[in-house]
């Protein structure tokens, strides 16, 4: 069923059985996190449609420092990066003075 599922595109990978979908690297207090994802980039040349050659930086991933033993075999990695909170600094400038101006007392 899992064999088809994938076949399908379903689904693209399972819980690792002792790690499950996501890999946490942080922990409460004593307890020690999960492991640390390794990241390692090597240089690879790419030829665009003009012909210029430009360099780009391939991702490899790894897990180090696994705190509850290996992987399981069948694990497969797939890094997410989290958006950037771009303009936050600017909403921050704003007084505080300006924000209670312009509430909305009666949540209208």
């Amino acid at each position: 069923e899992e064999k088809a599922a994938v076949a399908d595109h379903e689904l693209l990978n399972f819980p690792d059985p002792v790690y499950g979908a996501q890999l946490q690297d942080l922990a409460v207090p004593g307890l020690k996190g999960e492991g640390r994802m390794r990241v390692v980039y090597t240089k690879e040349n790419v030829t665009l449609g003009d012909g210029t050659v430009v360099a780009l930086r391939k991702p490899r991933y790894s897990v180090e420092n696994l705190g509850y033993g290996p992987l399981d075999p069948r694990t497969t990695l797939s890094p997410r990066l989290t958006p950037p909170m771009i303009g936050l600094g600017l909403i921050e400038q704003i007084s505080a003075a300006d924000n209670r101006a312009h509430a909305d007392t009666d949540d209208r």
